[in-house]
């Protein structure tokens, strides 16, 4: 979640004004004389399942303001390059703002997004519709021309090398400890998913461009994760709904990761994290005791040289499962500072939460960018809370 004040919090639950800026660069150059470009709709969708994060969705009014009380259409006919619209590496930076009384603003970054396309009325009869990526989009169309071996004493320093070869402007953001020896590991084609992702999650972690644009290598939400927020129904909440939904096939509820095989070793290191909570209502166990029963998953990362190592991705890929068929699809008050991948509290009764409360984690989000607008979130079950 994106770090807001303590009045930033207060005031999400009662009646606020919001306000939305985008602005447009190409290379770091300000476009369209850095003025904010008038959006008229539009929302923006966070995805942790997804190796682009956030993609956006705008609506740019068809003409825009310009100086001396003069506008130019949002859609030329013709194509210089330096068009705010364009799609020849322009890039649009969306910040919402939430207004206190006296007119102070406080303003959380939505995201910085590489304009894919768009489309609209070259007379201007209607507003152009803009279809935008964040920044790893960057660096997963950078795919080798031919297979590559990386390796070296550090996983994360690997990462960050494959995405300032992409993009040499990133800043990239380690706020993980987890780190490791690579051996030679051969990457086929795609820099992120068989690179950057892989290396990531190798170590735990996950790596993705946050709503600044800042790349980030951060570790990966567990079952210990602290939340966020608490989305509580009632009076003073912001909870408006939720809808439930519970199955038993993605659930699994031990998980086995190995690694390599020590030279003089008859078997390769291994990690296993199990759901073990005796709260939990998928517990590891006999199902005649009352316990969910048991169901494993494995996953063989070759480049893993220690158990340590394979146990810290057995949590973070167990995270990822024991709570896949228990999930719910939130309505609430816009909550613009959240992100894909937070670990969230949900109660639905407000006058019995010891009983009705449960964490979650955050897979999907989608953000209005108009007043009145629907907030949604996605998430996945981690466990009734003690």
């Amino acid at each position: 979640m994106w770090a807001v004040s303590d009045a930033y919090r207060s005031a999400v639950p009662r009646p606020h004004q919001k306000i939305f800026r985008a602005t447009v660069t190409k290379g770091g150059v300000p476009l369209y004389g850095g003025r904010a470009l008038p959006v008229t709709g539009g929302s923006i969708t966070v995805s942790s399942r997804s190796h682009v994060r956030r993609t956006c969705d705008l609506t740019i009014a068809p003409r825009l303001p310009g100086a001396l009380f003069r506008d130019e259409p949002a859609l030329p006919v013709t194509r210089t390059g330096v068009e705010p619209l364009g799609t020849d590496g322009q890039e649009i930076t969306v910040r919402s703002g939430l207004v206190y009384a006296g007119g102070r603003t406080e303003w959380v970054p939505l995201g910085v997004f590489r304009v894919d396309e768009a489309a609209g009325s070259l007379l201007s009869r209607t507003g152009v519709r803009v279809s935008g990526v964040s920044r790893e989009a960057w660096v997963i169309d950078d795919r080798f021309a031919a297979p590559r071996t990386l390796a070296g004493p550090s996983a994360v320093a690997i990462i960050r090398d494959l995405i300032l070869e992409s993009f040499s402007a990133a800043e990239v953001a380690v706020t993980t400890r987890q780190d490791r020896r690579v051996g030679p590991t051969v990457v086929e084609r795609d820099r992120w998913d068989e690179g950057v992702a892989r290396l990531a999650e190798s170590i735990g972690c996950v790596a993705y461009a946050d709503p600044t644009g800042r790349f980030v290598i951060a570790d990966a939400p567990t079952l210990a994760s602290s939340p966020v927020w608490r989305f509580q129904a009632g009076p003073g909440g912001v909870l408006l709904d939720a809808a439930g939904r519970r199955t038993r096939d993605p659930v699994s509820n031990r998980f086995v990761v190995t690694g390599s095989t020590p030279a003089g070793a008859d078997a390769p290191v291994r990690g296993v994290a199990t759901d073990t909570s005796p709260t939990s209502p998928t517990r590891f166990g006999d199902p005649s005791t009352g316990a969910w029963g048991r169901k494993t998953r494995f996953m063989a990362i070759p480049s893993l040289t220690s158990s340590r190592q394979c146990q810290r991705v057995a949590w973070a890929q167990l995270a990822k499962v024991v709570g896949a068929g228990t999930t719910l699809d939130l309505t609430s008050v816009p909550l613009d500072a959240l992100e894909g991948g937070d670990v969230v509290d949900v109660v639905t009764d407000h006058e019995r939460v010891v009983q009705t409360i449960s964490r979650h984690v955050v897979d999907d989000l989608t953000i209005p960018l108009v007043a009145g607008g629907t907030f949604r979130a996605s998430t996945r079950d981690l466990g009734e809370v003690a």
